[in-house]
């Protein structure tokens, strides 16, 4: 059993979601809030050769789970009284993230000019640890007769993440009014830097207990249709998101077999559930894709010498977000 980090894109978008299309008027001041994640890995077979499905071979896979605590200022920006810009403003965020395996605080900053545009900005660093089976923060042992990761212990190195983020975003509820009108659109795309200190090119790194990661530039664009209706059931819809390394020579001498430059895509239909004003509740399942090797696989540390030659698609988890507002 592997307890495996939850997708970047699950965490961002659902943080996008939640405060895009709020149906409060946020004054300025502080927000705090609490946020738990999980989710339900299923069981896939890694079956070789190219392009292809994979179906599910064993109701467990693994499970996952994280909690955070937020702290956001908001301060309105004197952009004017248009309706374009009345309700610019600049939030500034804290967030300190625990899984049982890690700890990474965060901070950001967000511009808001206009209701349908924001860009964001944030870094965060963190450190791992180990319990029982579970990894937090291990580095890749080159040997490829006995591929392995080595463990560190907390405060050997640490995980970083630099981001920027531009969301563009669409209610048509906002030009035709009603409660059942509101269809909604979200563009995101987010640049990240993010790796293990001390890893160079070709020295990969594991994370919350995910391996092959390598060190880099990055990017994630996510794509959201969405329905809101003035019911318990409050949105619908669906998500699609893809990231790669831009430079696939990230992966060092691992890149032209293991294909540094290997395209992530996924679809996740979703629902949110407001619970009370204060709680909301996220249900999503994710579909997403994978290399695909002309050789059998044997566990996650050997992939990095076998050759990509496709892309494998498997129903990877059922998730959950739990929200509450203070």
């Amino acid at each position: 059993m592997l307890l495996r980090k939850i997708a970047f894109a699950l965490s961002l978008f659902l943080s996008v979601l939640s405060s895009a299309f709020s149906a409060e008027d946020k004054k300025n001041g502080f927000d705090f809030y609490y946020v738990f994640e999980g989710a339900y890995d299923f069981a896939s077979e890694f079956r070789t050769g190219g392009d292809h499905f994979s179906l599910i071979n064993g109701l467990y896979g693994g499970i996952e789970m994280r909690s955070s605590m937020h702290a956001d200022y908001k301060l309105s920006l004197p952009l004017g009284q248009n309706m374009l810009v009345s309700d610019s403003n600049i939030t500034f965020g804290t967030v300190l993230e625990l899984s049982p395996i890690t700890v990474k605080p965060g901070v950001s900053v967000s511009l808001n000019p206009f209701p349908f545009l924001s860009f964001s900005a944030g870094a965060e660093i963190g450190t791992g640890w180990n319990m029982l089976s579970f990894e937090g923060m291990c580095v890749f042992n080159k040997n490829p007769d006995a591929p392995k990761y080595d463990r560190l212990n907390p405060f050997d190195r640490f995980y970083y993440n630099f981001w920027a983020r531009g969301t563009f975003m669409f209610d048509t509820g906002a030009i035709t009014g009603g409660d059942w009108s509101h269809f909604l659109f979200v563009a995101t795309c987010t640049m990240f830097n993010n790796g293990l200190s001390g890893c160079g090119a070709g020295d990969l790194y594991k994370w919350q207990a995910t391996g092959n990661y390598a060190s880099g530039l990055q990017y994630l664009a996510s794509f959201v249709i969405g329905y809101q209706m003035p019911l318990r059931l409050y949105r619908v819809g669906i998500m699609s998101d893809v990231s790669a390394h831009f430079n696939s020579s990230d992966f060092g001498e691992f890149d032209k077999t293991y294909d540094g430059s290997f395209v992530f895509i996924s679809a996740s239909p979703f629902a949110q559930l407001r619970i009370t004003p204060k709680d909301n509740l996220y249900l999503l399942a994710d579909i997403k894709s994978r290399r695909s090797f002309s050789e059998p696989r044997i566990d996650a540390p050997s992939e990095p010498y076998l050759h990509t030659v496709g892309r494998e698609w498997f129903l990877e988890r059922i998730g959950i977000r739990y929200e509450h507002m203070f």
